[in-house]
């Protein structure tokens, strides 16, 4: 840093692209006997504006848009959310399942296939590939056959890529509740009475660590400033 405290230091500078990584650029600095080759990561300068050759911070660097707050607010609600038995419809994609199930390879059980009162989010991944595909559309009390495989990379090694049979039945299906987003839930999930002041505090949350993360690339901030200004002189050795 103290050799690049002075463009008097600085023999020449050359900007070029690197090919191999868009994002960035590269800055060859001569200093007579030796030489810096310094890489920046470009994608704020688009929240800079160049006045008087030097880059200055630009306010877009920090904007926080409402779907931003509201991004935020549904997350919010969604740790907040109540689950309700649903009792008029079938499975869907989201729902909750309270299922009893026992897997069968080639007609016999196997250990640690069988559950009861397992709850089950349908597309959350956390079963075997297509197991909670075939559970969308069937309703509580329903038995079903469910025909899958067992993944290649299968941590039980006799399990491998082997065809499986569940056999499973449908107890119960839950769904999320969210809350509405007023000023009661405001005042139940912040310091805020109302969900104007909640949202406004938000805004200010997130601004700020808009600037922060800014202000953690000072550095490289100050140094391409120093660089831009340095090639703008043009001294050469």
């Amino acid at each position: 840093m103290k050799i690049l405290s002075s463009s008097k230091n600085i023999c020449s500078v050359r900007q070029r692209p690197i090919p191999s990584a868009p994002n960035s650029i590269a800055f060859f600095v001569s200093l007579g006997v030796s030489a810096l080759v310094l890489t920046f990561n470009t994608r704020y300068l688009g929240g800079y504006v160049a006045k008087n050759n030097i880059f200055l911070r630009s306010d877009a660097l920090i904007n926080v848009s409402e779907d931003d707050i509201n991004h935020e607010l549904g997350h919010m609600a969604d740790r907040n959310s109540r689950l309700v038995t649903v009792e008029d419809r079938a499975v869907e994609d989201g729902d909750i399942t309270v299922i009893d199930f026992e897997g069968f390879v080639d007609g016999v059980a196997f250990e640690g296939g069988k559950a009861e009162g397992h709850e089950l989010e349908i597309g959350s991944g956390s079963f075997i590939p297509g197991f909670e595909d075939q559970l969308v559309g069937t309703k509580a009390g329903d038995e079903v056959d469910v025909n899958v495989s067992f993944p290649e990379d299968y941590h039980v090694e006799d399990l491998k890529g082997a065809p499986v049979v569940f056999k499973v039945k449908v107890n119960e299906i839950k769904t999320k509740e969210l809350p509405e987003l007023d000023d009661e839930f405001a005042s139940e999930v912040s310091e805020f009475d109302t969900l104007d002041e909640y949202r406004a505090s938000i805004r200010a949350r997130l601004e700020k660590e808009a600037a922060d993360r800014a202000s953690n690339d000072l550095d490289n901030d100050i140094l391409l400033v120093l660089l831009y200004s340095a090639h703008r002189v043009g001294d050469e050795c």
